[in-house]
């Protein structure tokens, strides 16, 4: 199941996100677990997003055997490094990178796209 929500780029959205995501993975019956660090992960690109300017489009892609979620907004493609102490910001995409199973960044001509995947069944084991 695919779904999507458009926000303004703003504090309130990184909450709107995580509602969202929450829901829609629930629905889905996905493990709570994987919920979590999901909606973790959603607070993280959202936040980072909304220093940019305009819209956000949220997506959640709940397949069968991983979620896949995308943060589109306008800004330029970040780059991961060392964080800083005080660079909360840098930090959010190491968080990002310890608790997804791959993460990247696309660049289209007026956006940017972050996206991540989480394993949703251990490799070897039935989806049923």
């Amino acid at each position: 199941m695919v779904r999507a929500l458009e926000l303004l780029g703003n504090p309130p959205s990184v909450r709107k996100a995580r509602i969202f995501t929450s829901d829609v993975l629930a629905a889905d019956g996905v493990q709570a677990s994987l919920i979590e660090v999901a909606v973790l992960l959603v607070s993280e690109l959202v936040t980072n997003a909304i220093h940019g300017r305009g819209m956000i489009c949220l997506t959640v892609d709940t397949g069968a055997r991983s979620i896949r979620i995308e943060v589109e907004e306008g800004r330029a493609v970040p780059v991961r490094r060392a964080a800083p102490e005080d660079e909360v910001a840098a930090r959010r995409l190491l968080v990002v990178d310890e608790f997804a199973s791959a993460w990247g960044t696309e660049r289209r001509a007026t956006h940017k796209l972050v996206w991540f995947e989480i394993a949703r069944w251990p490799y070897g084991q039935s989806v049923k």
